[in-house]
């Protein structure tokens, strides 16, 4: 959910407008599955600016979490504005939030602006997850060395003196950053956590599939199971979808929980 900017739909090669059902708004998906509500998503044009008051803001914020149709997912991540102002306020008084992560960079004045918000969250009992330092170094592309534009990191430093633990220290990259302009930044995460060697989209399009099989075998399922009200009550047709389905079931959730882990997404 990104509440005032136009970054994440860009990032993930998400264009045009949501739309509503009598349920509420239905988030776009983007080429790896996430599902995304942006207030860009409801603007006639992607360029026109946002230029609304902190009480209409908190009011969007609200209607993401409360019409927005999320379905079954893993997790949910709100995209806030730096500060401690009317967004996260809101988020943190309307939102069932289990916790909040912390987002720095090398510079001095941000350290101040990230305790700022950790003691904003410690003064509404929110628990802080964790800090992830933005801009952390440039890796030179012949030598390998690592090259601390912004300054020496201070993550590890500032982690200890919040005690929170620092998640990532995630460096400037010019694939990344293509990535963003290409709107692929899905799979962004998955060369960083699974190395050059490790085929990200490969792993992800097999468990695809594996889903896109068992959606079929559940759609022949309720075609069957209609049937059989009429003509064939002798068999039970959930019983088996059960066993068919088990072997892929299994073999998609492997595949599952190998993309999630890759993808630092669980342990």
């Amino acid at each position: 959910a990104d509440i005032t900017g136009p970054s994440i739909p860009k990032m993930f090669g998400v264009h045009g407008q949501v739309y509503g059902t009598e349920d509420g708004m239905v988030p776009m998906a983007a080429e790896n599955g996430i599902k995304i509500m942006s207030v860009n998503l409801l603007l006639d044009n992607e360029e026109d600016p946002v230029i609304w008051r902190g009480p209409v803001i908190a009011g969007v914020v609200k209607q993401f979490w409360n019409e927005t149709v999320w379905g079954d997912i893993d997790y949910l991540f709100v995209d806030m504005p730096p500060g401690t102002g009317d967004v996260p306020l809101t988020v943190f008084q309307s939102l069932p939030i289990d916790g909040i992560v912390i987002v720095s960079s090398p510079q001095d004045l941000v350290q101040m602006i990230v305790k700022k918000a950790y003691n904003m969250a410690e003064m509404m009992k929110i628990p802080v997850v964790g800090l992830v330092e933005n801009y952390s170094f440039v890796k030179c592309p012949d030598c390998g060395k690592s090259i601390y534009v912004f300054g020496e990191s201070k993550a590890d430093e500032i982690g200890a003196e919040l005690n929170i633990p620092v998640m990532a220290k995630m460096p400037l990259d010019p694939n990344f950053a293509s990535m963003v302009d290409a709107g692929k930044f899905g799979f962004a995460f998955l060369k960083w956590y699974g190395g050059e060697s490790f085929d990200g989209n490969s792993v992800y399009q097999d468990s695809n599939e594996l889903f896109d099989d068992l959606w079929q075998m559940w759609l022949d399922y309720k075609i069957l199971d209609s049937v059989a009200g009429t003509e064939r009550e002798d068999i039970d047709y959930k019983k088996l979808y059960e066993e068919l389905s088990a072997e892929t079931q299994k073999e998609y959730e492997e595949k599952r929980q190998q993309f999630l882990r890759l993808s630092g997404l669980c342990d």
